[in-house]
């Protein structure tokens, strides 16, 4: 896949992602990089501009909950990492939005109920 437009936001201390955090990206083929941050908490409304998101790292940082619907706008998604974060119980109702899924990483969280 050829990623269009490349956004990283590494090791930046960020908490939470205000609801217009990316308005106006309108540009297809996206990649996002939110690594090392010390995001705990994402909006669907955060995330609702992304429509045309391929890939989205959240590694390492310090998400412990995700809403049902909180990918729900991201329906061009291939691959999604949340490895190292403070996860214990993902619904499988995350997941339902994200047809064009192929890569899914929870490596070295807390789960404990799928």
């Amino acid at each position: 896949t050829s990623i269009e437009l490349r956004y990283t936001f590494k090791n930046q201390h960020l908490e939470v992602l205000d609801e217009c955090a990316f308005c106006g990206i309108q540009k297809s083929q996206i990649s996002l990089e939110l690594d090392n941050n010390n995001l705990y908490h994402i909006s669907n409304k955060s995330l609702s501009d992304l429509r045309n998101i391929i890939i989205l790292k959240l590694n390492k940082n310090k998400i412990n909950f995700i809403e049902n619907d909180v990918f729900s706008y991201l329906r061009t998604l291939k691959e999604l990492e949340l490895e190292s974060n403070l996860l214990k119980k993902i619904s499988n109702a995350i997941f339902s939005y994200l047809d064009k899924l192929e890569s899914l990483n929870l490596n070295h969280n807390k789960i404990i109920e799928i």
